[in-house]
Order: structure tokens, then C-alpha cells, then sequence
């Protein structure tokens, strides 16, 4: 065998950008239909920066148990990373010793296969900074309701505006941290079907909408999972308005004008404005 999967494609956003909802969008362009699909969630980059491969077998493991049958199958891995210093991934992509890279050679040793995948794509997804941080706010409020504890504290909402302007950044083009970079603005492929045939095209795939309405188990900020098999009816493109006058407050103090600015460029290199 030349090659273990078919794509290799990370997913690289912030927290509630619409990465789960993009990654079922692609697993279900993935040919032929009944290939397998290994996803991986938060997986290798968030780990604390070390050098010992011995700590984390996590993909090996799972790739032992597969049979000999499913391994005849073109596969399609995808792994999710969310909130990731971007300068941080560049210095592990570059490691040979780092934990994934590691990995990738002793599976290529273990099933005598030339190169882990085919094709390798990086995505950055990125999204208007209203309508997103609205639905931070909005998940913060929600885990607060049912258990009392948040994930999402003050310092990590102020995390925000820092993990924003990066990822934009690199959105543009302004930085160039990440190889072979798929730029997705989550607002556009949530609206626009001519710009997701586009980044089905990017991405080497035989584009079709068969996961656009399907809503994550993790469900949404707002409607956790009411719109499921409806997802194209939430209203994702006005979250900020959803907002309780209280919680708009933050919005003062974390959208600044270094945001609204960037905001404006990725709008006009979208044609948005």
C-alpha cells in the first residue's frame, strides 16, 4: 500500500466556529461512501509541547485494531484543533520529534506504507467576530444554567480577542504558519453553496450538501440540537442580536478596533462588501 489515507485534512479555529459542522459537511463528501473515516478531536497540537512519542499511542492503538479488510479501504482522517497558538503548531509541524510526527513514522514501519496520506490539507476557519463571540457568551450562560461550573470563565471569553486577531491573520495571509492553508469563513460556507463548491474543489472532493443540516452532538450555543436534519434554519447568521442586553456589555470591551479592522479585509476578500 502507497499510502495509509486517502486526506489528511486538520481543522485549525477557535472555540464555536463552526468546526464540527464544517468536518460532517466534508465526512460525507469522502468516496467511496463507505470508507472509513478516523477523526480525532483536540488530538496531538493541544498536548503540552513534549518530545517523547512513548506518552500518547492514541492513533496507533486504534489503527492496530482495525482488520485487515477495513484496511483495503481508502480512508479519510480529520483532526480538530481548537484554539491552538498558531506560531505554537508551526514549531511542532517542523519537529521530527514531535509526538504526531513520531507517530506518522513508526505506523509507516509498523504496515510497511510509503507516506500516511495521499493528500494533506490545513484548514483555518474563521468567523465574523460578533455573531462568534456572541455564541461563546451564549455557551458560557448555558453551562452555567444547567451545572453552576462554565468552561467558559471571564479569562477565557478575554482569551477571545487574542486567539481572533491571530487566527485572521492568518486568514489573510498576513502570516503563513500553516502549509498547504484552506481559508474557510464559517459565515460564507454557511450561506453561500457557490463558495462551498469552491472549497470542495480546493479540497480535491466531489462536492455535495449531504451533511449541511446535520447538527453535531455537541449541539449549538443557542438551539443545542433542535435544528438537527434543519441546521441550515438557525439563525447563525445573526447570533449577536440573540443576546441579552447585559451580555452585550462584553462586547466593548473585547471587540476592539484591530478586530473590526481585520473583520473589514476578510469581508472585502470574500466579496461581502
Amino acid at each position: 500500500m502507497d499510502y495509509l489515507f486517502e486526506k489528511e485534512i486538520y481543522i485549525f479555529g477557535i472555540k464555536r466556529a463552526g468546526m464540527h459542522a464544517i468536518r460532517i459537511w466534508l465526512s460525507e463528501q469522502r468516496e467511496p461512501k463507505n470508507s472509513d473515516l478516523y477523526f480525532q478531536n483536540n488530538t496531538h497540537f493541544t498536548l503540552t509541547y513534549r518530545r517523547y512519542a512513548h506518552r500518547n499511542r492514541t492513533l496507533k492503538s486504534k489503527l492496530d485494531s482495525l482488520s485487515e479488510r477495513r484496511w483495503q479501504k481508502p480512508k479519510f482522517y480529520i483532526n480538530i484543533i481548537e484554539s491552538a497558538d498558531l506560531l505554537d503548531i508551526k514549531r511542532k509541524l517542523e519537529d521530527r520529534e514531535y509526538d504526531l510526527n513520531v507517530h506518522k513514522k513508526e505506523i509507516l514501519l509498523t504496515y510497511n506504507i510509503k507516506k500516511f496520506s495521499k493528500e494533506i490539507y490545513n484548514i483555518i476557519v474563521i468567523r465574523n467576530p460578533f455573531h462568534h463571540l456572541a455564541s461563546n457568551i451564549a455557551q458560557h450562560r448555558l453551562q452555567l444554567e444547567e451545572s453552576g461550573i462554565s468552561a467558559w470563565s471571564d479569562r477565557h471569553i478575554a482569551f477571545f480577542r487574542e486567539r481572533w486577531i491571530q487566527y485572521a491573520k492568518e486568514f489573510l495571509g498576513i502570516t503563513n504558519y500553516l502549509p498547504a492553508k484552506c481559508c474557510i469563513l464559517y459565515d460564507k460556507w454557511f450561506s453561500s453553496i457557490k463558495y462551498r463548491q469552491k472549497i470542495s474543489q480546493q479540497l480535491n472532493l466531489t462536492f455535495n450538501d449531504a451533511g449541511l443540516n446535520l447538527v453535531t452532538s455537541m449541539g449549538s450555543s443557542f438551539d443545542q440540537k433542535n435544528f438537527h436534519k434543519h441546521a441550515q434554519e438557525m439563525n447563525v447568521l445573526g447570533r449577536w442580536k440573540q443576546l441579552q442586553s447585559k451580555d452585550r456589555i462584553l462586547y466593548s470591551q473585547i471587540i476592539n478596533n484591530e478586530m473590526i479592522g481585520l473583520w473589514e479585509l476578510i469581508q472585502g476578500l470574500n466579496g461581502n462588501k
